[in-house]
C-alpha cells in the first residue's frame, strides 16, 4: 500500500481558515461530512488511545473555528461538542474535518490512527447491519454499491469507478471545488476501501492512493483534488465467502480471524508509514532542489552585475589614463586591486600589493 500524495500543510489550511469562520460566526456549517466517521473516528480513540483527552481534543479543534451546529432536538444553534460526534444524526463540515484530523494528530502520536480507524470501519453497527447479506452479493457488486451511495457519509466528493476487473478495482474521487485534502483523509480512505472489501469476504486485500491533482492549498484557492484508490484482492469465490461469514459468527473463529487481520493491519500501518516517509522526504528533496536553482540562478546574476560593474570601472580607469592621470583602487584590506598605466608608470607595478608597502 501506496500514497504518492501532495498534500496541504497545517499552515496553509488555516491561514484563513479564522477569517472564512467569523464570517458565518454563530451559523449552522455546512453538512458535508456525516458523523458516522466521527463516531468511529471517537470510538477507536478510546479503543486504541484511551489516554486521549476527547473533550480536550473538541476545545482545541474548536479553537480554529469557530465551528457550530445546530440541535437536532433543541434547534438550537450551539458550538460543536462531542456528543454531536458521538451520534449517527449530525453533518460537518469539510474545514471543520480537516481541524478535526490535525487536531487529532497533535494529540495522538500514532501516525497509523487514520488508516486504523477506516480498516475496521466494518466493525461499526451500520455496516454490521448488512454484514450478512454483503458477502451474497459480492465484491464487484459491492464496488458498484459503495460508488452509488458515496453521498450517505460524505457529500464532498463524486465517486467513478475507473476499472473493474477480476481481483482489481480502481475508484476515483473527484472533489468539490474548495475542498482541501490532508494526508489523515487519505489514509483514513485508505483503510476504508480495504474495511469495505473485508466485509464483501475477499482475502489478500490491498490498497493504495495515487495524487491526481492536489487540489486547492488554501481555502477560496482554485483547484479539485482528485486521487485515485487502487483496491486488489482475491475473491475465494460465492461458496467461501458465505461459509467464512457464518465461521466468522462463532467466538473462538471471530477472536483468531481478527487477531490474523490486527497482524495484517500492523503490516500494512509500516508499508503506509515507509510510504509516507518516502513521501515527505521526496517533498524534501524537491524543495531543496528549487531552492539549490534559486540560489545558482542568484548566483550567477551576481556574477553577471559583478562582470559588467568590473567592464564600467576599466573604461573610467582607460578614459583617467589617457588624460595622463595616475589611478588606484585600493581594497578595504588595503591592497591595490586596480592600478592603470599612468600609476604603473610612476611608481611601478604593485598589482595585489599593499598600499602602503
Amino acid at each position: 500500500m501506496s500514497s504518492n500524495t501532495t498534500i496541504a500543510t497545517d499552515r496553509t489550511i488555516w491561514e484563513n481558515v479564522r477569517g472564512s469562520a467569523i464570517s458565518t460566526q454563530h451559523m449552522p456549517m455546512e453538512k458535508q461530512v456525516s458523523s458516522l466517521n466521527t463516531l468511529w473516528l471517537i470510538q477507536c480513540l478510546r479503543s486504541y488511545h484511551p489516554d486521549v483527552d476527547i473533550h480536550r481534543l473538541i476545545e482545541d479543534t474548536l479553537s480554529k473555528g469557530p465551528f457550530f451546529i445546530k440541535n437536532i432536538k433543541t434547534d438550537d444553534i450551539e458550538p460543536v461538542a462531542v456528543s454531536h460526534l458521538d451520534s449517527n444524526d449530525y453533518w460537518f463540515s469539510n474545514i471543520f474535518m480537516m481541524a478535526f484530523y490535525c487536531t487529532i494528530e497533535e494529540h495522538c502520536s500514532d501516525p497509523g490512527i487514520a488508516y486504523k480507524c477506516g480498516a475496521t470501519f466494518f466493525k461499526t453497527q451500520s455496516s454490521l447491519k448488512t454484514a450478512v447479506g454483503v458477502p451474497l452479493i459480492g465484491p464487484y457488486r459491492m464496488i458498484n454499491k459503495i460508488v452509488s451511495e458515496n453521498d450517505k457519509y460524505n457529500r464532498t466528493k463524486t465517486a467513478i469507478i475507473r476499472s473493474l476487473t477480476k481481483g482489481r478495482a480502481i475508484i476515483r474521487l473527484i472533489h468539490k471545488q474548495d475542498i482541501i485534502m490532508k494526508s489523515f483523509a487519505i489514509n483514513w480512505h485508505l483503510g476504508l476501501f480495504e474495511s469495505y472489501a473485508r466485509l464483501a469476504g475477499v482475502t489478500n486485500i490491498k490498497a493504495r492512493a495515487t495524487c491526481i491533482e492536489s487540489g486547492p492549498q488554501r481555502y477560496g484557492d482554485s483547484g479539485r483534488a482528485i486521487y485515485d484508490f487502487e483496491i486488489t484482492f482475491r475473491d475465494p469465490g460465492f461458496l467461501s465467502r458465505i461459509w467464512n461469514r457464518t465461521l466468522y459468527a462463532l467466538p473462538a473463529v471471530r477472536e483468531l480471524i481478527d487477531g490474523a487481520e490486527q497482524i495484517q493491519a500492523r503490516h500494512n500501518e509500516e508499508i503506509l508509514n515507509r510510504d509516507n516517509i518516502i513521501v515527505e522526504r521526496t517533498a524534501a528533496l524537491v524543495k531543496a532542489n528549487k531552492m539549490m536553482r534559486f540560489e545558482i540562478t542568484e548566483r550567477k546574476e551576481t556574477e553577471k552585475a559583478l562582470l559588467q560593474s568590473q567592464g564600467k570601472l576599466q573604461r573610467y580607469v582607460t578614459a583617467i589614463d589617457d588624460i595622463g592621470l595616475g589611478l588606484c583602487v585600493i581594497n578595504s584590506d588595503y591592497h591595490l586591486r586596480i592600478m592603470n598605466n599612468t600609476m604603473i608608470g610612476w611608481f611601478g607595478d604593485y598589482h595585489g600589493g599593499t598600499c602602503h608597502s
